[in-house]
């Protein structure tokens, strides 16, 4: 599955990116909605 997170706390990421790719996500974390929204379009 790939995965999409917006999370502003950089250890927050980290261990969120961390447990996802454990269970065999693509993960990618952006500082914040706004970036998400972007990320979205492209």
């Amino acid at each position: 599955m790939r995965i999409l997170a917006a999370e502003n706390d950089l250890d927050n990421a980290r261990l969120l990116e961390n447990i996802l790719r454990k269970n065999e996500h693509t993960v990618e974390v952006v500082p914040d909605v706004a970036k998400a929204l972007q990320r979205l379009r492209e």
